[in-house]
C-alpha cells in the first residue's frame, strides 16, 4: 500500500501530522515506518521522526505487507 499526502500544516512534527491525516496508522506505527525508510518527502527518504513539516510538502508513505506470524 502507498499513501500520498500534500501537507497543509507547517512547523509540526511529521509523525504527528501523518498519524492525524491517516487514521488507520498510530503515531508509533508512523514513527517505525519513518525510521525504517518507508516515508519520503518530495522524493527524498527521511529517517527522522521529528522532521518539521512545511506547507506544500509531498509525503509518500509505503506500508509494507504484514510479516507472517509463522
Amino acid at each position: 500500500n502507498v499513501i500520498e499526502l500534500e501537507l497543509k500544516e507547517s512547523g509540526q512534527r511529521l509523525d504527528q501530522v501523518i498519524a492525524a491525516e491517516v487514521g488507520e496508522l498510530s503515531r508509533s506505527r508512523v514513527q517505525a515506518l519513518i525510521r525504517d525508510g518507508h516515508v519520503s518527502i518530495n522524493g527524498k527518504k527521511i529517517s527522522e521522526t521529528s522532521t518539521k513539516t512545511k506547507e506544500g510538502m509531498r509525503c509518500r508513505i509505503e506500508i509494507p505487507d504484514a510479516a507472517p506470524l509463522f
